[in-house]
């Protein structure tokens, strides 16, 4: 399992996604601190949760669901590079089979995508405190407890991605399947709104990722207790049939 944690790390730094994961980020978060509005760079309509006045920081992690996006960087380098291309075969035979497989690329990108929001989201902290003071930044205690509240939203994400990557097992597949399933709700949303199909609406309203990642920071603690429990069921699930199908795959 180490080896091909460790291959898939190098890997990654070689990998120009991993540059470009970063650099957007920092582009993002750079340009929030200078303007001192939340998001940066934000397509579609921002929700204001938190109403007016609120301090940046806060603000900025009520956009936490433009992550949904980033997440993707991580499984395309190490899950859906090593299916696409069908280097798997060659991996397998130097492991003890496909069950240390699975699980080395599931903790790899479920512990990379909480280790990188949480260090992204700290590094804005820092930087928005050094460059915008205490105006526009919230005590650090509760700026970090809603950071960690939110990733294991991050990693639901990212494990339903790793479901699909195995289950597709194509890049192009996999790319055009993650990026349509965001707007393709925001579009049922609309249309069941303006049919005024407001009991499916609201439905698909709630799993919105921006509206998740919105609602974790108002602090409404059984929203809160629910969503943690829906992502750990998520997570949980995503490995079971992503384990189930990888078992089952032909590999070649």
């Amino acid at each position: 399992m180490l080896n091909i944690i460790r291959s898939d790390l190098y890997r990654m730094i070689k990998s120009k996604g991993f540059y470009f994961f970063w650099l957007f980020i920092a582009v993002v978060y750079g340009i929030t601190i200078f303007i001192k509005e939340p998001g940066g760079i934000v397509v579609g309509v921002s929700l204001n949760f938190l109403g007016d006045p609120a301090k940046l920081d806060m603000d900025q992690l009520t956009m936490s669901g433009n992550y949904y996006y980033f997440m993707i960087i991580p499984v395309f380098i190490f899950v859906i590079s090593d299916l696409s291309q069908r280097t798997v075969k060659n991996t397998l035979s130097g492991v003890s089979g496909r069950t240390i497989y699975y699980l080395a690329k599931f903790i790899l990108t479920e512990l990379f995508a909480a280790v990188t929001f949480i260090f992204s989201c700290m590094a804005f902290y820092g930087l928005n405190r050094l460059f915008n003071g205490e105006e526009h930044t919230s005590p650090i205690a509760d700026y970090s407890k809603l950071v960690l509240l939110q990733t294991p939203a991050i990693m639901a994400i990212c494990s339903l991605f790793i479901l699909i990557a195995f289950l597709l097992k194509r890049a192009s597949a996999f790319n055009s399947t993650v990026l349509i399933l965001n707007f393709a709700n925001a579009i049922i949303v609309s249309v069941a709104s303006a049919l005024h199909w407001d009991k499916i609406a609201k439905i698909l309203i709630n799993i919105d990722t921006g509206y998740i990642f919105a609602k974790l920071v108002t602090g409404d603690t059984a929203y809160t207790r629910n969503c943690l429990i829906i992502c750990v069921s998520v997570i949980a699930a995503s490995f079971i049939v992503g384990y189930a199908v990888f078992k089952k795959s032909d590999i070649r």
